[in-house]
């Protein structure tokens, strides 16, 4: 070992002092490279980690904006005096029905950019007495009236309780096909090599995804004489 130790130092002083300062700037390199790499790994997965939660709480945000749109409109809906005054004579007069149907129009705010939304009006057992469809760019669209809305939880509480309820909500196909808009939530579900046999959800593809809101509406005396109920229907809608 002394004789290896006295071998290496009887090369040139150069030579040794040449390996010795290249090993410490390799060294030196090599803990650099790491601790850069390190730091650069850390920031960029802080700052994901803060880029991910801003936009969670901006979805967050707009979600509850969304929401609270779509129940202010029914809430306004449920509360016009000439809706009140005319909901219990609309099944046997024609002149009712058509007032209750500009009344719709009416509560549909002007400023309302983008998106399906639906404004209909239900007596006490849930039966659709009048609806509306809004379409970015299109004129009011009247639906087929007649259909029974009662099998959604969200009614049945609502007119139970006498609370309004917000809320998201599934409406199923054949509630859709009621007021033909069944074609415009259906979204082609695509077969892939890795695809599941079967859907998670036998709904998949057919269901309406909405933003929902329900508020009963009440006469004067406080008795409860149907609901209004506004949705945006989220399917194909891309706004």
């Amino acid at each position: 070992m002394i004789q290896k130790i006295r071998g290496l130092y009887s090369q040139p002083f150069q030579l040794i002092l040449l390996i010795s300062f290249s090993l410490i700037a390799a060294i030196t390199i090599a803990i650099g490279a790491w601790a850069i790499t390190q730091t650069i790994n850390d920031y960029l997965s802080d700052a994901m980690n803060e880029r991910i939660a801003r936009d969670m709480q901006l979805a967050e945000t707009f979600y509850n904006l969304k929401l609270r749109e779509v129940e202010g409109i029914a809430l306004q809906l449920s509360r016009d005096p000439l809706l009140v005054e005319h909901i219990a004579a609309i099944a046997q007069s024609q002149e009712s029905r058509e007032l209750i149907d500009q009344q719709i129009i009416h509560n549909f705010p002007e400023s309302f950019l983008g998106g399906n939304h639906v404004l209909a009006v239900l007596n006490t057992q849930g039966d659709l007495l009048a609806a509306q469809y809004f379409a970015s760019g299109k004129p009011p669209q009247a639906l087929p009236a007649g259909g029974n809305w009662s099998s959604l939880d969200v009614i049945q509480s609502a007119l139970e309780t006498g609370k309004t309820i917000s809320a998201t909500e599934i409406i199923p196909a054949e509630l859709l096909a009621q007021i033909e808009l069944d074609d415009l939530a259906r979204i082609p579900v695509l077969d892939t090599p890795r695809a599941s046999p079967e859907l998670f959800d036998e709904r998949e593809g057919s269901a309406g995804l909405t933003i929902f809101s329900v508020t009963p509406i009440k006469s004067d005396q406080g008795e409860t004489l149907g609901a209004a109920i506004a949705f945006h229907l989220l399917n194909n809608d891309f706004t």
